[in-house]
């Protein structure tokens, strides 16, 4: 999932935005929903024992990347803000 992991940086009007997402295009073939099940925000995730199609497991999530970021979003959100005022103050 590293690999598949990106940042997007969007400053356009009113709209602008960072963004930090994992690409399930970017991931092996077959695994490009692995990242929401591993969040949980994709609910059915299951798969056949040891490639056993008769015999499958339900595999419950793992979530760790809201768990991380949430607690600085308030101070990463400050940051920019901060930035973003001293960049206004640049270009005036």
């Amino acid at each position: 999932m590293a690999k598949a992991t990106r940042l997007t940086v969007r400053m356009t009007g009113r709209g602008a935005s960072v963004r930090i997402l994992v690409d399930g295009r970017k991931m092996p073939p077959g695994q490009g929903a692995l990242p929401a099940y591993m969040e949980g925000t994709k609910t059915r995730w299951q798969h056949p024992v040891y490639g056993n199609r008769g015999n499958w497991a339900k595999q419950r999530p793992h979530p760790y990347f809201y768990k991380v970021v949430r607690p600085l979003g308030r101070r990463a959100r400050s940051a920019v803000t901060t930035l973003l005022e001293d960049v206004t103050k640049r270009i005036s």
